[in-house]
Formats: structure tokens, sequence, C-alpha cells
């Protein structure tokens, strides 16, 4: 899938930021607990090391994420360490929503998740940086209803078996229609 969309590149720095807000409370604890000397040493290596593990991470995972929406599904690819490849038909999307965080805000993205029929309490989709007008052409392209091209066919034949094959009529007399109209 050479030919997918990637989300905005400050979905690097959303994710770094978000997978910190994890980190605090045991950076704190252990930047107040450590010791002597101890402070100084996690300032200078273990923060940075988690940096930059984090930033190389949040980067790979942003390169290597792609989707795309193909005429009748959305195609995902995703994965740094274990490659994981999706497919969600559109029929099955049940709901697309926007929403701009903090984290996005000073971007000027927005947040994606896209719920499908039979999901889990997890969004299936989340695309965390997006640009709302990208936003929007993926959600116009998600939820527009797909073209049934078999209708035209079943009308066309329907059609011709009605001019093909005769209707036959059956008749009562008159004199039967109106007895009936004496016993009802």
């Amino acid at each position: 899938m050479t030919d997918g969309k990637r989300m905005h590149w400050a979905a690097v720095v959303i994710m770094v930021l978000s997978g910190l807000k994890s980190f605090i409370i045991p950076i704190i604890i252990a930047f107040f607990i450590g010791g002597t000397g101890f402070p100084g040493l996690f300032a200078l290596i273990i923060i940075p090391a988690i940096l930059l593990i984090s930033g190389g991470y949040s980067f790979l995972y942003w390169f290597m994420y792609r989707y795309r929406v193909e005429d009748r599904e959305l195609h995902i690819r995703q994965g740094v360490l274990i490659k994981k490849q999706r497919y969600i038909q559109r029929s099955r999307v049940q709901s697309f929503d926007m929403s701009a965080g903090l984290l996005q805000r000073p971007f000027g993205l927005v947040k994606v998740k896209i719920e499908t029929a039979g999901g889990g309490s997890e969004p299936d989709v989340e695309l965390i940086a997006l640009d709302r007008s990208e936003a929007n052409r993926l959600k116009k392209k998600l939820l527009k209803k797909p073209q049934e091209e078999t209708v035209d066919e079943e009308i066309q034949t329907d059609d011709e078996a009605f001019h093909e094959e005769p209707i036959q009529m059956n008749t009562l007399p008159i004199r039967n229609l109106m007895r009936w109209r004496k016993i009802g």
C-alpha cells in the first residue's frame, strides 16, 4: 500500500507527549525518592533515553501507518514490530467522530475515531493527527452510500420478462359477478 496517506507529521509529537503522560508519576517519584546523586544522573541519562526511545518509536509508528479509502473499504497498514493490515467495509462504519484535544489544537489538527458495527468499547480506528480538511474528506468518503450496481440489471431483467411472457387473465361471466354481489 504505497499510495496510502499518512497522518500529519505532528502525530509524532502528539504520541511522544501522550506517552510521557504515563511516565509522569514514576519520573516524579524517582526524582524525589532517588537519593543523593541520583536526581542528576536521572535527569541527564534516563529522561533523555526515555524521550529518545519514545520519539524513535513514535516516528517509526507514524512512518509505517498508512490508510486509504477504496471503493468499498478502508485499508489500514500499521505496526513497527508487528505488521498489521486491516480492511474495514464502508457499510460497517457506524460512527465517525472528530475532536480537537489539547495536543491537536496547537497544530490545527483533529483526532478521528471510527467505530464499526460489532466493535468493542474502543474505536476500531484512531487517527490522532489529521488536517480538518482531510478528516472531512475521509468522512465524506466513508459515510457515502455505495452505489448499487445490480439494481439497473434487475430492473432490466424484470422488464424483459414482462414483455416476453404474455399475461393470462381469467374472466368470469357477468352473471357470476352479479351472483357474488348479492351474496356479499
